[in-house]
Protein backbone atom coordinates (compact mmCIF):
# COMPACT_ATOMS: atom_id res chain seq x y z
CA UNK A 1 0.00 0.00 0.00
CA UNK A 2 1.27 3.31 -0.80
CA UNK A 3 -0.91 6.39 0.05
CA UNK A 4 -4.55 5.42 -1.34
CA UNK A 5 -2.84 2.80 -3.45
CA UNK A 6 -2.97 -1.20 -2.92
CA UNK A 7 -0.72 -3.63 -4.80
CA UNK A 8 -1.72 -7.11 -4.77
CA UNK A 9 -0.43 -10.48 -6.23
CA UNK A 10 -1.86 -13.56 -7.57
CA UNK A 11 2.14 -15.08 -8.49
CA UNK A 12 3.55 -15.36 -5.14
CA UNK A 13 5.19 -12.06 -5.67
CA UNK A 14 6.49 -12.34 -8.97
CA UNK A 15 4.10 -9.83 -10.42
CA UNK A 16 2.33 -7.03 -8.90
CA UNK A 17 -1.19 -4.67 -9.79
CA UNK A 18 -2.12 -1.53 -8.53
CA UNK A 19 -5.12 -0.67 -7.70
CA UNK A 20 -6.89 3.12 -6.94
CA UNK A 21 -8.95 3.54 -3.74
CA UNK A 22 -9.97 7.08 -4.39
CA UNK A 23 -9.16 7.59 -0.78
CA UNK A 24 -6.87 10.46 -0.14
CA UNK A 25 -4.85 9.70 2.69
CA UNK A 26 -2.36 7.27 3.46
CA UNK A 27 -3.49 3.69 4.40
CA UNK A 28 -2.06 1.52 6.79
CA UNK A 29 -2.88 -1.92 7.26
CA UNK A 30 -5.33 -4.27 4.48
CA UNK A 31 -6.54 -7.95 5.34
CA UNK A 32 -8.42 -10.44 3.03
CA UNK A 33 -10.49 -13.21 4.37
CA UNK A 34 -9.09 -17.20 3.30
CA UNK A 35 -11.16 -17.03 0.21
CA UNK A 36 -8.55 -13.85 -1.06
CA UNK A 37 -12.30 -12.22 -2.26
CA UNK A 38 -13.57 -10.27 0.88
CA UNK A 39 -10.91 -7.71 2.45
CA UNK A 40 -10.91 -4.10 4.21
CA UNK A 41 -8.15 -1.83 4.46
CA UNK A 42 -7.60 1.06 7.26
CA UNK A 43 -5.52 4.03 7.75
CA UNK A 44 -5.24 7.90 8.76
CA UNK A 45 -8.40 9.77 9.29
CA UNK A 46 -10.26 6.99 10.19
CA UNK A 47 -10.55 5.54 6.84
CA UNK A 48 -11.96 1.67 5.91
CA UNK A 49 -12.45 0.87 2.77
CA UNK A 50 -13.72 -2.78 1.72
CA UNK A 51 -13.45 -5.09 -1.29
CA UNK A 52 -15.42 -7.85 -2.48
CA UNK A 53 -13.39 -8.54 -5.71
CA UNK A 54 -10.23 -9.23 -4.57
CA UNK A 55 -8.89 -6.15 -4.12
CA UNK A 56 -9.63 -4.86 -7.79
CA UNK A 57 -12.02 -2.51 -7.09
CA UNK A 58 -12.49 -0.58 -3.75
CA UNK A 59 -15.61 1.09 -1.55
CA UNK A 60 -15.41 3.71 0.91
CA UNK A 61 -17.20 2.75 4.34
CA UNK A 62 -15.93 5.05 6.33
CA UNK A 63 -13.74 8.60 6.82
CA UNK A 64 -13.16 11.34 8.75
CA UNK A 65 -11.58 12.91 11.68
CA UNK A 66 -8.56 14.92 11.88
CA UNK A 67 -6.95 13.28 14.65
CA UNK A 68 -7.90 9.85 14.45
CA UNK A 69 -6.36 6.54 12.11
CA UNK A 70 -6.55 3.43 12.19
CA UNK A 71 -3.68 0.96 12.30
CA UNK A 72 -4.45 -2.62 11.96
CA UNK A 73 -7.34 -4.42 11.28
CA UNK A 74 -8.87 -8.48 12.33
CA UNK A 75 -11.95 -10.22 11.06
CA UNK A 76 -13.48 -12.85 12.98
CA UNK A 77 -15.75 -13.92 10.18
CA UNK A 78 -16.78 -12.58 6.31
CA UNK A 79 -19.57 -10.10 7.82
Amino acid sequence: MTGGMIVTTSDSGRTWQRHGTRADRPLSAVLFIPTGQLGWAVGDAATILSTDDGGKTWTTRHQGGSRLAALCVHSLNKN
